[in-house]
């Protein structure tokens, strides 16, 4: 019977293969999410290794349908491995690459260990009708696997994850096979850290123009002191946005200020009193004055109209209007 070599890493992936929890709300905290990962065969894999291992002649393989089910059938010499498609989530779903492990091709990858990243490790990650999508990338930059005590097994490996720049890493200790417990580190890659979207990059802010700089010259005058609350010292120095805020502060303060100052510049109730007492002429009771020689400021203003419309009345003699005869 055919013995298959262990895989190399050009030969294996990574894929999402769950994501926990299934179900989720639209405000669920994605960061909490288990992201879980598990090693494929890479299309084609299987065909591979056999024409290395028996040659091409030395193979078969036939596509299987059975009940609606795609399948496939490889037969190499007198050997024959079948494999159905699972429709099971991080199950393969390739047939050929399940009839390869019936056959021993890649069952050192059942020995991977538990391959898991979290949501906030991860960079494309939301929640989209009720379930956690995750559209992250993740490469094998390292898969070492070698037989011990006739079993193939895994005894390195490093996935990174090239969209956010988280790297993990797995080691197994000397003599470890199967399943037993893998030594577990994690790291964030120096060469391509996580970088920010397009949307969340800052974007530098517009300074005030040179219209927003005079008018807030014109309103502030030499004080400075409101600039204070922007750190800068100044007006030039403030963003567009800073500038109308200020404006807008500035133009309401001076609005409230006018009707403040009227109010103080009007004349008390007790002033106008003392006015109109100082105006009015005062009579006493002991002092008989009579009606006649009483005159108000009224009759006086109107007698000297009067007077002076009178003295400026000019009656024209008949010679002003002889040039009214002589038409006729």
């Amino acid at each position: 019977m055919a013995k298959f070599n262990v895989l190399n890493k050009k030969q294996v992936e990574a894929r999402i293969g769950v994501i926990y929890p299934k179900e989720a709300s639209v405000n669920y905290n994605t960061d909490n999410a288990t992201v879980k990962l598990f090693c494929y065969k890479k299309r084609f894999t299987d065909e591979r290794v056999l024409e290395d291992t028996v040659g091409f002649d030395g193979f078969s393989i036939e596509p299987l349908f059975n009940n609606g089910e795609i399948g496939s059938l490889i037969t190499v010499g007198e050997r024959k491995a079948y494999g159905f498609a699972n429709s099971s989530d991080a199950c393969e779903k390739n047939p050929t690459a399940i009839a390869g492990f019936s056959l021993g091709i890649g069952t050192e990858l059942y020995t991977a260990p538990e391959i898991i990243f979290w949501g906030r490790e991860c960079k494309n990650i939301s929640v989209k009708d009720g379930r956690i999508k995750c559209y992250d990338n993740f490469v094998i930059t390292e898969f070492e696997a070698t037989e011990i005590d006739g079993e193939k097994t895994i005894v390195k490996l490093t996935i990174e994850n090239t969209s956010s720049g988280v790297i993990k890493k797995w080691v197994a200790a000397d003599g470890v096979k199967g399943t037993e417990p893998v030594i577990i580190s994690s790291s964030t890659s120096s060469s391509k850290k996580p970088t920010a979207s397009k949307e969340e990059k800052p974007k530098a802010e517009r300074k005030a123009s040179a219209k927003q700089v005079k008018f807030i010259k014109d309103l502030l005058g030499e004080s400075t002191d409101a600039l204070l609350d922007y750190g800068v010292n100044e007006i030039k120095e403030l963003t567009s946005k800073q500038a109308s805020e200020l404006i807008e502060k500035l133009s309401n303060a001076n609005i409230a200020k006018e009707p403040a100052t009227a109010q103080q510049n009007a004349p008390s109730e007790e002033a106008v009193d003392v006015v109109s007492s100082e105006t009015t002429p005062v009579v006493k009771e002991s002092e008989s004055v009579s009606e006649p020689l009483i005159e108000t400021n009224a009759e006086k203003i109107t007698e000297e109209t009067e007077e002076e419309a009178e003295e400026d009345v000019v009656i024209p003699e008949m010679s002003d209007y002889a040039f009214l005869t002589d038409s006729f």
